[in-house]
């Protein structure tokens, strides 16, 4: 797919049409800034109608306690037009690994009338090098809430910072029945220049299916090792969450498709930026038998800090641009001191069962606990637990007045002498 490595839709009507991500990779900058100083907070979607921007719906990040540059969680709310207001619709639950770099699993849960369970489940496996060489997405069966295996990515590393992508996917309704192999060629900075993608049905028998070239800004200084290291981070945060990651500074990607004869062009995007090498523009256009033919444009827009502030899109009809989206995003400056927290992550400590529905246990490897706590989303105290310094302990889901707290997530914080550590839990009906 264009611009983005993979992505998955949180919108509940879109779901089942995203649920199987193409394969296509590209390098290319992020409006999304993934820096240690910000934290992005929200982003809301607005649709324009006879020149009106209405509301549609609205991401919110919630961050670790301890680790507050890595996203804990990310709920989705829908505009009811009706009441005027904002109804949580769906929600994503982050882990990560030991030191808070990686993720390797992420779970999305949809919220009907405040009944909350999970539709899929992402997993991501790292080698000693840190390098992602497998990407795997099971869906949840609505009635007998068994996983099922619906796409799965496997990355073979060759000399160097070259490599070659499996993709296999299965639909709803029928066994596994595509595969996708994608080699690349490089240039000498290690920069993806082509990619080739071949299709089988029984992953013996390959026939050439689409083609992908990249160029990029005079600017650009990406590398193979750079990108190598940028898709362990940003490709399991793309595929759960929906946000756009990018690397390097491309000028333009085309993609063309295997006539059986020849490749023949379909799309290319051309991208533009301003003078501090931000990304400000993206035009799409598609081929019409002789001639490029505009289809969508993409504007990037940011504030003072240099983080994206909102994106605009359009779309082309009759010799002129309409506006038909507008994204807008919300951050917040942050500070953290890495190896001071990895040092206070120490204390292990354990949840079940999780999701819970009436009440839950924690446990740790410690012999006792001398302070555990409760967290909103809000990092508001719901309540302390009185662990009679004990190993376990009991949370009968009510809060400190003794009322049994909404459904959703909450954050457990358990303390022992100088050492700390926090865990999710999901309270469901």
């Amino acid at each position: 797919m264009k611009r983005i490595l993979f992505a998955f839709v949180l919108c509940i009507p879109l779901l089942m049409s995203a649920i199987l991500p193409s394969n296509q990779m590209n390098q290319t900058n992020s409006p999304f800034n993934v820096s240690r100083e910000w934290n992005i907070t929200s982003v809301l979607r607005e649709y324009d109608s006879e020149g009106n921007w209405n509301p549609s719906e609205r991401s919110i990040y919630y961050y670790n306690p301890l680790h507050t540059s890595a996203i804990d969680s990310i709920v989705v709310e829908s505009w009811n037009v009706s009441t005027a207001s904002w109804e949580e619709v769906a929600k994503t639950i982050l882990t990560y690994d030991e030191t808070y770099e990686y993720i390797i699993e992420g779970i999305n849960y949809f919220n009907m009338m405040g009944m909350v369970f999970p539709y899929a489940r992402h997993e991501a496996d790292y080698d000693d090098s840190a390098r992602l060489t497998n990407y795997r997405v099971y869906l949840y069966g609505f009635v007998n809430r068994n996983e099922m295996l619906v796409n799965q990515t496997m990355f073979q590393y060759n000399t160097g910072s070259e490599f070659e992508m499996f993709s296999y996917k299965t639909g709803l309704d029928r066994p596994m029945d595509e595969w996708e192999h994608s080699t690349f060629t490089y240039d000498a900075q290690g920069r993806i220049i082509n990619e080739t993608i071949e299709t089988s049905v029984d992953s013996l028998n390959w026939d050439l299916n689409k083609r992908y070239t990249n160029q990029y800004h005079p600017n650009d200084n990406t590398t193979g090792q750079s990108f190598i290291e940028a898709l362990a981070h940003l490709m399991p945060r793309s595929m759960i969450l929906n946000d756009v990651s990018f690397v390097g500074m491309t000028s333009s990607i085309t993609e063309e498709h295997w006539s059986g004869i020849d490749w023949v062009p379909d799309t290319i995007e051309d991208y533009a930026w301003d003078d501090d090498e931000n990304l400000s523009e993206i035009i799409l256009q598609y081929w019409l038998t002789d001639a490029w033919i505009p289809d969508s444009r993409t504007d990037y827009f940011y504030d003072t800090n240099g983080n994206n502030s909102q994106q605009i899109d359009s779309y082309w009809d009759d010799g002129s641009w309409y506006h038909s989206r507008r994204l807008t995003f919300n951050w917040n400056n942050t500070t953290e001191n890495c190896n001071d927290v990895q040092e206070m992550q120490t204390v292990k400590l354990h949840v079940f069962p999780n999701p819970f529905t009436s009440s839950t246990v924690f446990k740790t490897d410690e012999k006792s606990i001398t302070d555990i706590s409760v967290f909103n989303l809000r990092g508001q105290l719901v309540r302390k637990l009185n662990s009679n310094n004990k190993h376990e302990v009991y949370w009968d889901g009510k809060n400190s007045k003794g009322k049994e707290v909404a459904t959703g997530l909450y954050f457990i914080r358990a303390k022992h002498n100088k050492q700390s550590s926090s865990v999710k839990v999901l309270k469901v009906k």
